[in-house]
């Protein structure tokens, strides 16, 4: 999994025959699955990111399924998700979305943008059929597959404009830790037409974009060596000062580095 796509809060539950892989064509994806026996319903914590979700619930005792898609959230988001015996989860990166055919071709993240939709779907629908088939199948390779034949059959990809991933690009290169001027002048542009722009597509402005990606990194940071302390996550990270890193951190998980650290370990 890349730097950028990470979501540790997304299923704060023991997970069984747990699976996931990194698919980088056409479009950007975290894929994972696993199993649970948790019989209630599930709350899910959304760290503020760029990044739409999707959440596939589904059992194989019965029938019952339900199809989640989760858009970027600009802060802190509580999710509740119902219990499953299995989960099938797809996180995206941030150069285009999957959207029903024949949407327009300027429909863009920012149509998603702190929204949850969840259905359970139709007989006869594509997503109907990608559960059921899931249910017979043995391998998550194959999952994978039935997946990918999915989104060719019934889902439209639609990119960023290439004007505004050149800032995402750029963005992503220094981390978060670059300012609007700075991109402005390496580019030719205006800051306003840049915030215009950037608006337009995300529904966020720049700075915050810089802001998520930073804390992407940070999640990295952390979770690569969670023994070390905040002092050498803040040096390779871009912040300022212990108070703005703790700041930060607890405005985006709810939590203080110290008791993320503590649950990541445990979970």
């Amino acid at each position: 999994m890349t730097n950028n796509l990470i979501q540790p809060l997304i299923f704060n539950i023991p997970k069984n025959n747990f699976n996931e892989t990194f698919v980088n064509t056409p479009a950007e994806m975290y894929i994972y699955e696993f199993s649970s026996d948790k019989k209630s319903d599930i709350t899910i914590s959304l760290i503020p990111s760029p990044y739409n979700e999707w959440i596939i619930g589904y059992n194989t005792s019965n029938k019952q399924a339900c199809f989640y898609c989760i858009g970027a959230v600009t802060k802190l988001t509580t999710v509740k998700v119902k219990s499953f015996e299995n989960y099938f989860c797809v996180r995206f990166g941030d150069k285009g979305c999957y959207f029903n055919n024949n949407v327009p071709d300027d429909t863009y993240p920012v149509n998603m943008l702190n929204n949850v939709f969840d259905y359970s779907p139709e007989e006869d629908s594509f997503e109907y059929k990608l559960i059921n088939s899931f249910r017979t199948v043995k391998s998550f390779k194959e999952r994978l597959r039935l997946f990918n034949e999915f989104l060719k059959d019934s889902k439209s990809y639609i990119k960023v404009p290439s004007n505004v991933t050149t800032i995402t690009d750029i963005i992503k290169k220094h981390k978060g830790n670059i300012t609007i001027s700075l991109i402005a002048e390496q580019l030719g542009y205006s800051e306003r037409h840049i915030s215009r722009i950037f608006n337009s597509v995300y529904g966020f402005s720049t700075k915050d974009y810089c802001k998520y990606i930073r804390f992407q990194n940070t999640l990295s940071e952390i979770m690569s060596n969670p023994s070390r302390e905040n002092s050498e996550f803040m040096a390779n990270t871009g912040y300022s000062d212990q108070a703005h890193f703790q700041r930060e951190f607890k405005s985006f998980t709810g939590m203080t580095p110290k008791q993320f650290i503590k649950q990541y370990k445990n979970q």
